[in-house]
């Protein structure tokens, strides 16, 4: 399931105490969801996401078949890309298992 169903931004909050327990300082994010992730304190990079950083799917902030080093947060809706099944941002986030999960809707890559 994705999109509204289990996605809005709920689990920004679970984000959050995630990165203090695991001593992660910043978060490369694509979430879905209008809530503004500073306002919860978390330091972030912005991908591609709805309806925050629209743009971005168009102007790709890394190369989605290599993506840098760091560690992604992507939520479950923004990782298949709805309603945008044309762009293929995400494919070697969904070719592998995630790292960690945060709540329902939030996947985590570690990236080396």
């Amino acid at each position: 399931m994705v999109d509204s169903n289990i996605d809005w931004g709920q689990d920004l909050v679970r984000l959050r105490d995630w990165m203090a327990e695991n001593d992660v300082p910043s978060v490369k994010l694509a979430w879905f969801g209008t809530a503004d992730p500073a306002y919860y304190n978390i330091a972030y990079e912005p991908l591609p996401g709805l309806p925050r950083h629209f743009n971005l799917w168009w102007e790709l902030p890394f190369d989605p078949q290599r993506p840098s080093p760091g560690i992604y947060a992507i939520s479950a809706s923004n990782l298949w890309e709805l309603p945008l099944a044309d762009k293929h941002v995400f494919p070697y986030f969904r070719a592998r298992p995630p790292d960690d999960r945060i709540g329902y809707s939030i996947l985590i890559y570690r990236v080396p």
